[in-house]
């Protein structure tokens, strides 16, 4: 998985043998400075990276709430009977999720920021070998690849976000 950035640029000519734009949109930010717009990469605080980092994944958490938590996920995991406590509601998401251990394997973390294939939770969407319990949603439809690299996007984006500030992700909450 690799962490992009969107940087936008002025337009600039691409040349006679540049019509396939597609993959231009797959190559870094700094690429694209360099060799689109014939400029060098935009140097910002480590300030300014953190607060655009928390901005994307409060943004990727309100999305993945808005499409995928709440209308398949709190259908049960939404008061204090959820199944083992797990409520994910918008305001306790980031919370219930980040950092916290699974309550059938204590040793797995629900999210581990940066690192998907860590985190007890995509094992449960997934129907990973070594689970307790049913994958989740535990109902006969299964989260989309679509949505499921929405999720992984976003561990791998608070990943960077605990990387730069230097301390433990704790709690990101969508913007409403």
């Amino acid at each position: 998985m690799i962490f992009h950035f969107i940087i936008y640029c002025e337009k600039q000519p691409l040349g006679p043998d540049s019509s396939d734009h597609s993959t231009i949109l797959q190559d870094s930010s700094e690429y694209l400075l360099q060799n689109i717009c014939n400029k060098q990469p935009i140097e910002i605080s480590i300030e300014e990276k953190l607060d655009r980092l928390q901005d994307s994944a409060q943004s990727l958490l309100k999305n993945i709430q808005d499409s995928i938590f709440t209308p398949d996920c709190a259908i049960c995991h939404y008061s204090q009977w959820a199944p083992h406590k797990l409520q994910l509601t918008p305001d306790s998401t980031g919370t219930n999720l980040i950092n916290r251990p699974s309550y059938k394997i204590p040793s797995l973390n629900l999210v581990v920021p940066g690192n998907p294939d860590s985190s007890y939770l995509i094992w449960k969407i997934e129907n990973r070998p070594g689970i307790e319990g049913a994958p989740m949603p535990n109902f006969s439809f299964a989260i989309s690849d679509k949505d499921l690299a929405l999720i992984i996007n976003w561990i791998m984006v608070l990943g960077e976000l605990e990387k730069l500030s230097l301390k433990p992700v704790n709690t990101i909450t969508p913007k409403i």
